[in-house]
């Protein structure tokens, strides 16, 4: 399918007004710039992130887009952290206490990698972790990976599609302005709520003495539009 490009709506809200999940001193955030680090000694936090929970809605088509670029890029960090997330808000009231991410945009090796997870179930079996493991009904799939990333180089990633559990539903990502992958099918949670956009760092893998990421986030745009 084929967004159209007029938008029905379009928001720039200040980056100042999303919430905020940062453990590190050294994070800055202004109107249109987020700047997250995070060090070896906030590694029990595990993340420098913020959160926008008004943009995204179930069932209806988007595009959203950032900036973002890095000082530094470790060719040989076997360990995964991620600098870009969807989440979904538990049903607490259905007894799920957590959700794994619907959608993480992670770097390995100094190479971008996505995945993608959804559910039908409106309550997910999660008997084995909380995630996609054998036994759950949480499913999971490799959106993209293997895409190379370079120090002090500005990367444009943007998001588009529809977030649901239909059949029909579908997802693109491009990068620099090229489409690298796109997938069709269910994408996201049954959830009553959600899902929300997480910016920054999340660092739950093994960190090395002295190591410390950063990334700097700009250009922010999220469009509720409508395809041909």
């Amino acid at each position: 399918m084929t967004l159209t490009s007029a938008a029905q709506s379009q928001t720039s809200q200040s980056f100042n007004e999303w919430g905020r999940e940062c453990s590190s001193s050294e994070h800055q955030i202004n109107t249109d710039n987020f700047y997250s680090s995070l060090g070896y000694r906030e590694r029990s936090k595990k993340r420098c992130e913020i959160t926008n929970q008004a943009d995204l809605v179930l069932d209806k088509p988007f595009s959203l887009s950032f900036s973002f670029s890095t000082s530094s890029v470790n060719k040989t960090d076997s360990q995964w952290h991620s600098i870009f997330q969807i989440h979904s808000f538990p049903d607490k009231k259905m007894g799920e206490d957590w959700r794994c991410p619907v959608m993480a945009l992670e770097v390995l090796n100094g190479q971008l990698r996505m995945f993608n997870r959804w559910d039908k179930s409106q309550l997910s079996i999660t008997d084995s972790g909380h995630c996609s493991n054998s036994g759950n009904t949480i499913s999971s799939r490799l959106f993209f990976a293997d895409y190379d990333i370079e120090p002090d180089k500005i990367y444009e990633f943007e998001l588009k599609g529809i977030l649901s559990i239909s059949d029909s539903a579908w997802l693109a990502v491009n990068i620099n302005g090229e489409q690298i992958a796109s997938l069709k099918g269910p994408n996201t949670f049954n959830d009553n709520k959600g899902p929300f956009i997480k910016l920054g760092i999340y660092k739950p893998t093994s960190w090395r003495l002295g190591d410390r990421f950063n990334y700097s986030y700009s250009d922010y745009t999220f469009e509720a539009v409508s395809w041909d």
